[in-house]
């Protein structure tokens, strides 16, 4: 089980791959946008906020700030080559999201390997393993269009 803190201070107990689904504050019965951080990293801007537990979390949310494309890299899950990212394109028309294998500070033309989650989605989360080639670093990544553009966020 993992301990997850909710924004209102109360504790959850989680199993790994459970879903949650965190809702902001209604005034005058409707809901209103907010920015949802994990462990102090942003990663969500809405009226809610759903993921899937992968470990021990902190959830918080504030009602101002600048929101930007995300995309987070969690510590490694379960079994020792099991990453999961999490993401929002904010809005953004997203081209490709996905989690990229190497044994350095790799990018998307660089790396050793890749998987490549679904297409379209505004936001969401998946798990990927590297391939068999022996890969130390795992970058989570988000290509997304703006003004004609594509651009690219990498994890940390």
């Amino acid at each position: 089980s993992y301990a997850i803190t909710l924004p209102d201070g109360t504790d959850e107990s989680l199993s790994y791959g459970d879903k949650i689904t965190l809702k902001a504050e209604a005034s005058n019965g409707k809901a209103f946008s907010s920015y949802w951080y994990r462990d102090g990293k942003q990663v969500a801007y809405g009226t809610e906020y759903t993921y899937y537990a992968w470990g021990d979390s902190v959830i918080t949310r504030a009602t101002s700030g600048v929101y930007i494309p995300t995309v987070v890299l969690d510590k490694k899950v379960k079994e020792d080559n099991a990453y999961m990212i999490e993401y929002d394109a904010c809005g953004k028309n997203i081209v490709e999201v996905g989690i990229i294998f190497g044994s350095g500070n790799h990018t998307v033309d660089s790396c050793d390997s890749k998987a490549t989650s679904q297409r379209g989605l505004k936001r969401g989360q998946f798990t990927a393993k590297p391939g068999k080639n022996g890969a130390k670093v795992a970058r989570g990544y988000l290509v997304y269009e703006e003004n004609g553009a594509y651009k690219v966020v990498y994890s940390k």
